[in-house]
């Protein structure tokens, strides 16, 4: 965990500690570990990703979660606020993305999935 104010990733989380978290700091990112707990937690990635989206619409900001593709290579989607465009998004995710290189490598410019 690296916590500044600015960012925050963890190997173990729970659905109550979301709060908590959210509000801790202004960039948070969740490991596959994490993002697996919140499932066994909750039964099912929409049930995951429904909350993901809940938090970052309430707190007005996105949760990146990074997710091993393989052979040391990783993606970190973003769940934006509900009321975010890709813009928005795209621009936000541009501030950050030094931290995001520094702590999984570098990265590649921001898209939409599909």
């Amino acid at each position: 965990m690296v916590d500044r104010g600015i960012w925050t990733t963890t190997d173990e989380l729970r659905p109550e500690d979301l709060d908590g978290l959210m509000g801790s700091v202004r960039l948070v990112c969740i490991t596959f570990n994490a993002y697996s707990d919140l499932k066994r937690a909750l039964g099912s990635d929409e049930t995951v990703q429904k909350l993901l989206v809940e938090k970052a619409t309430a707190f007005e900001k996105p949760i990146a979660v990074n997710i091993p593709i393989g052979q040391g290579a990783s993606n970190t989607v973003f769940m934006s606020p509900a009321t975010w465009t890709e813009e928005r998004l795209k621009g936000w995710v541009g501030t950050y993305k030094p931290l995001i290189d520094h702590a999984f490598g570098e990265s590649g410019r921001p898209e939409r999935p599909g």
